[in-house]
């Protein structure tokens, strides 16, 4: 499962693309890796887009609950925005696996949806500094 990890917004918002057949061991190193980006931000609260669309086939939900109760996730997680997932069975497995690990997390189709929703639940973030090169990587 190859994925990238680059910010957004440094410091503010990370993105994350995900792509190919996804494995239990690729997806703890991937939240390993995101965890250590996300605590590198001295900002309260770092929100994470995290594109999934190019998933070919996705871990089951119970191994992504397991992996991530072992990882845990970075205190200043704000808002996780998964975009392109298709499957509701998915989706209403992320749901419960992000509530139970209290992480606000929102699904959308495309990013024309992404900035108009944190616009409104973060004003502080300082979408002057987009970096719209992380989204052709």
């Amino acid at each position: 499962m190859p994925y990238s990890i680059r910010w957004y917004i440094q410091d503010e918002i990370v993105f994350q693309r995900v792509w190919g057949k996804a494995t239990a061991d690729e997806h703890r190193q991937m939240l390993s890796e995101l965890n250590q980006v996300v605590e590198s931000s001295p900002r309260q609260l770092v929100h994470i887009i995290s594109d999934v669309a190019g998933v070919t086939e996705s871990i089951p939900i119970k191994d992504v609950v397991a992996i991530q109760r072992e990882n845990g996730s970075a205190d200043n997680v704000g808002w996780v925005i998964i975009l392109g997932e298709k499957s509701p069975l998915v989706k209403m497995g992320a749901a419960i696996g992000t509530s139970i690990f209290k992480v606000r997390t929102r699904f959308f189709d495309s990013m024309d949806e992404v900035e108009p929703f944190l616009r409104q639940m973060d004003t502080t973030i300082s979408w002057d500094k987009v970096d719209n090169t992380v989204l052709d990587s």
